[in-house]
């Protein structure tokens, strides 16, 4: 019996990396979350499991509550809920960003505000590996993944003095016991805030809540910045400006929110949305067609953590009484937008979590 068994074991680590991708190309993504769990073989081909195989119903957002012990996915879709327990030392109510199936958040439990510093880590919440980060700052992260492996976190954060700013660029490879200093420039062009940072191939895009752009080139270590002119709408408590990366270009949307009803508990919200492109060859943002967002889905909540991703037209956006609203998109300007929740009151998967464990979209492409 002993032998038999361990004839057994010996077979999976023989089987090629392509069969396996076979058969995963067939099933969902939880199907395959599972799968990746039965040994190391199986988890390896899963974190390199090419894009192109993913299965095309899983192209839907995933929520992701931290609700300690515990990692709550939920998978909008089908309202499929998967928890994953995680070490004690990797437990946090904190995420900063994700990207490709990987989670940067931070260890201390309550940071608080923008500008805090804290412990962090670098976890894949389905194969388990995991890196610590040394502590620094939290201001903007993105995250840099090739072939389902982390090459480096970056680190953005702006200094204000005397009315010029200073963008400075720093990252951490897994492994690193300190952050490096890639860059830094200094302008009187940028605001007091970085809204948004994308990393894109060897450039790395800094956004202000403008929707000002500063790009660095990893390749030849220069700055690019010239005067803008930028989208002009009516901004107060009631717009939201959000940037992120499709296909190694950046695209932007401006959400004007009018509310309908006062109570927060019933209200419903009417959006003017706006949708761009960056040219950067001419350093400005382009008005999206109707034909370049037919088949994207935005997914907004924690600020400057949105993303892209490939399904209907539509916004999923993450209010701060912990709803999720949908909106859908027909035309690049559309004025009254209706919305709606996603959930109703018997379906809702989202209630029964504390509204302090933050609600947080999570990267799974």
């Amino acid at each position: 019996m002993e032998k038999s068994k361990l004839v057994m074991g010996d077979c999976w680590k023989e089987v090629p990396v392509e069969i396996i991708w076979l058969i995963m190309e067939k099933l969902h993504s939880l199907d395959n979350i599972r799968l990746a769990a039965v040994c190391k073989e199986f988890r390896h081909a899963f974190t390199r499991l090419p894009a192109k195989l993913h299965h095309s119903k899983d192209a839907v957002p995933w929520l992701l509550i931290m609700n300690k012990p515990d990692l709550d996915f939920i998978r909008v879709s089908t309202l499929t809920t998967l928890k994953i327990r995680i070490a004690k030392k990797h437990q946090s109510n904190v995420p900063l960003c994700s990207s490709n199936g990987w989670l940067l958040a931070a260890r201390d439990s309550n940071p608080g505000c923008y500008g805090y510093k804290s412990r962090m880590f670098l976890l894949n919440p389905f194969t388990k590996e995991k890196f610590r980060m040394p502590a620094t700052l939290i201001y903007r992260f993105a995250i840099s993944v090739a072939n389902g492996k982390p090459q480096f976190v970056l680190a953005a954060n702006l200094r204000r003095t005397d009315g010029i700013s200073t963008v400075i660029l720093r990252i951490c490879r897994p492994g690193d016991t300190s952050w490096t200093t890639v860059a830094r420039s200094s302008t009187g062009l940028f605001s007091t805030r970085i809204a948004s940072l994308c990393v894109a191939g060897d450039k790395i895009y800094c956004v202000d809540e403008r929707g000002w752009v500063k790009i660095y080139d990893m390749k030849s270590c220069e700055w690019k910045e010239t005067a803008m002119a930028i989208p002009s709408y009516d901004r107060d408590n009631n717009t939201v400006t959000e940037i992120a990366e499709k296909d190694g270009e950046l695209r932007r949307v401006d959400i004007y929110f009018k509310y309908l009803l006062k109570n927060t508990s019933k209200r419903k919200t009417n959006w003017d949305l706006t949708f761009y492109r960056l040219n950067e060859e001419k350093m400005e943002w382009e008005l999206l067609s109707e034909g370049d967002i037919k088949d994207t889905s935005w997914f907004i909540g924690n600020p400057g953590c949105s993303y892209l991703g490939k399904g209907k037209p539509r916004i999923y956006f993450i209010s701060s009484e912990g709803y999720l609203v949908v909106s859908d998109i027909y035309k690049p300007i559309q004025k009254d937008t209706h919305t709606r929740h996603l959930f109703t009151r018997r379906n809702n998967p989202i209630p029964h979590y504390p509204l302090d464990n933050n609600l947080f979209w999570f990267d799974m492409d």
